[in-house]
């Protein structure tokens, strides 16, 4: 733009961009993918390994419903006040009412919200909070979409006038649903953080509400995403089975004693070993080999032997 100055004319850069925001996994301060060996895993590292309480892992997803929850504690990452839940949900049965597939609690006193399920409208979903402080019921159709198909729900909790007010947002598949300001924002801090995953809150032990639903993910954000952020997220995919990389399998069991069961080797040559009741016998002077390998290219690999020692 143009501006005088005194008697000077100048020429001021008032268009020039302002710097993007931040990533959303700058904020990231939950991550619960539920796969293989780090299914009870925060991937970020700020949470205890969650607890079963009757859930349980099916194919790389947390199975909830009545009496099947779970829950992580010991929370030791930055301040959440401003924050987004958000999970990927499979719905198993819309009957099953006033649970969630991911919330946040105090582990001593009655502070939590909730991405929760049909608690006051049925097959609608909503923002749940303690007595109803913060909720309202701003979904206009009924939820219908069943297991197998997958639904992203999430909820962010933002102070966008900093006078202490929050302001909840609601998306589902990354269509924003409505929004509303009501009641303070709640701040959690290090040690007094729990989330949880089945009931919308769980005080002095007691669960409150279900949901029957499998969850292939579920994040905690401590920043209030935008639309485009939440748009922008998708769930880690389910790490491949063990089994897909096998390419050596020796379980020397009557019948296939020297046989690899994957067919990429020839059959082992006993040189002094022996096959004692399924079980190879080595020692000094007794060893065994298998040759002709034909299966794929092998770069990275991983070595694994259940052993005896004698």
């Amino acid at each position: 733009s143009l501006g005088l100055v005194g008697s000077e004319m100048c020429i001021r850069d008032s268009l020039s961009p302002e710097p993007p925001p931040p990533p959303a996994e700058d904020f990231l301060v939950g991550q619960w993918t539920f796969n293989g060996v780090e299914a009870l895993v925060d991937k970020t590292g700020n949470w205890g390994e969650i607890e079963l309480k009757g859930a349980r892992f099916v194919d790389g997803q947390l199975d909830l419903g009545p009496g099947k929850l779970a829950l992580a504690a010991d929370y030791t990452g930055p301040e959440i006040r401003e924050k987004t839940l958000v999970a990927w949900v499979r719905m198993q049965n819309l009957d099953v009412r006033a649970g969630g597939p991911l919330g946040i609690s105090h582990p001593a006193r009655d502070q939590f919200d909730a991405i929760c399920w049909a608690e006051r409208v049925p097959n609608r979903w909503m923002p749940g909070s303690t007595g109803f402080w913060r909720p309202q019921d701003i979904m206009k159709f009924d939820e219908t979409v069943l297991s197998p198909e997958l639904l992203q729900i999430a909820i962010s909790y933002s102070d966008n006038d900093e006078d202490g007010q929050v302001e909840v947002s609601l998306f589902r598949n990354g269509e924003f649903l409505g929004s509303y300001e009501k009641g303070a924002i709640p701040t959690w801090v290090e040690g007094e953080a729990q989330a949880l995953f089945g009931p919308r809150a769980y005080n002095g032990n007691n669960p409150s509400g279900a949901i029957d639903a499998l969850v292939d993910e579920a994040r905690i954000y401590n920043a209030a995403l935008t639309q485009t952020n939440i748009k922008e997220l998708s769930p880690v995919p389910n790490a491949p089975a063990p089994d897909e990389y096998l390419v050596g399998h020796w379980t020397f069991n009557s019948g296939e004693e020297l046989t690899d069961s994957t067919g990429n080797w020839a059959d082992i040559e006993l040189k002094g070993a022996t096959v004692v009741d399924g079980q190879l016998d080595l020692s000094p002077g007794k060893y065994a080999v298998a040759k002709d390998y034909d299966g794929p290219e092998i770069a990275e690999k991983t070595l694994v032997a259940w052993v005896r020692m004698q």
